[in-house]
């Protein structure tokens, strides 16, 4: 009769049950567990862990040391409650469920030991290293992991856990908080390092996922610095013969500033000579060089030519023709008289 009242919401008529019950059958677990779920139910937390005290005085069933356990959750008793579910863990160790409200337990735990500058580093290492043992999936231990990994300067630790942390609890804002600001440190330990590439992306991935409140202006400088000593590094290899070198840094270049066409005119003239060159991506460079040149009313002739050798490349024969013939329609003051020539050839053949 107290299960059915239960079941219509009859919450006072099924208490008054319960006990009945109780006075009639004190060894009955199903009873005084009845009535703690009950309470907890309806966050009387105080109710469900006097209900599972008193059972468990007729009967330590494991259940009931469980549900006082929950009750002690609600009521803010950590401590209390995680010596309880690790007392019925050592009934239950198959309760996977258990185990997870454990791990959470000491994780919040930890958190909350961060924050107090006098607390043993020791002590929050051994809470999280528990926790994973009793849910290796455990996301918020990560973050404290993360956060102590920052404090430490292992910033490639610190990125790490941050990383499975947002991956796990993506709306928890420490989460990413923590991942960008290592990104950010990481990008800096590697300029120190003279690590160009690697501090780029850092940076890169620290942009991509900073939220609004974030401050990147620092961030997007250093990139625009490391734009132009990627491109002074490409140029001079472009210039040595190293076109290899030459597209490495080009590329570079686009990683950091897709927008930024000059560097896709660069590594045009860094890749087309290869006779395995994609044709579709040369096509695509020599028209974005194109448009750059047009954005900038700066002079086109060579970045039509190589657009149209290129379309010539691969097998299209008439339009290329068709832009050739178009510049050459167009005023060619500015453009090398060789340069004129080949265009020529290119719009008759």
């Amino acid at each position: 009769q107290a299960e059915w009242d239960r079941a219509r919401d009859r919450v006072g008529e099924s208490v008054r049950r319960y006990r009945q019950a109780i006075q009639r059958a004190p060894d009955r677990v199903d009873a005084w567990l009845g009535a703690a779920r009950l309470m907890r139910e309806r966050e009387l937390f105080e109710e469900a862990a006097k209900f599972a005290r008193e059972g468990m005085v007729h009967r330590p069933d494991p259940a009931l040391r469980q549900e006082l356990a929950l009750a002690l959750v609600g009521q803010g008793k950590l401590d209390e409650a995680e010596q309880q579910l690790r007392a019925y863990l050592k009934l239950r160790p198959e309760d996977k469920d258990a185990g997870r409200i454990v791990a959470n337990l000491l994780t919040v735990r930890a958190y909350a030991k961060l924050a107090d500058p006098s607390s043993d580093r020791e002590s929050i290492v051994r809470m999280v290293e528990a926790a994973l043992a009793f849910n290796p999936e455990e996301a918020r231990a990560h973050l404290v992991l993360g956060r102590l990994a920052r404090q430490d300067r292992r910033t490639k630790a610190a990125i790490g856990h941050f990383e499975i942390a947002h991956a796990k609890l993506p709306l928890v804002p420490e989460a990413l908080q923590g991942l960008v600001e290592s990104l950010a440190a990481q990008g800096y330990e590697s300029l120190l390092r003279r690590d160009d590439d690697a501090a780029v992306a850092a940076w890169l991935r620290c942009v991509e996922l900073a939220p609004a409140d974030f401050d990147t202006s620092e961030i997007q400088g250093q990139l625009q610095n490391a734009w132009g000593r990627c491109e002074a590094r490409g140029v001079e290899a472009l210039a040595a013969g190293d076109l290899k070198a030459a597209a490495v840094a080009f590329r570079r270049c686009l990683e950091i500033a897709p927008d930024q066409h000059w560097a896709a005119w660069l590594l045009a003239t860094a890749v087309h000579e290869d006779p395995a060159v994609d044709l579709d991506e040369l096509e695509q460079l020599c028209r974005k060089g194109l448009a750059w040149q047009e954005r900038h009313a700066l002079g086109k002739s060579q970045q039509v030519l190589l657009l149209a050798r290129t379309m010539m490349r691969a097998g299209k024969v008439e339009a290329a023709k068709a832009l050739a013939s178009s510049y050459l329609s167009e005023s060619t003051v500015d453009a090398k008289p060789q340069v004129i020539a080949a265009l020529q050839r290119l719009a008759g053949s």
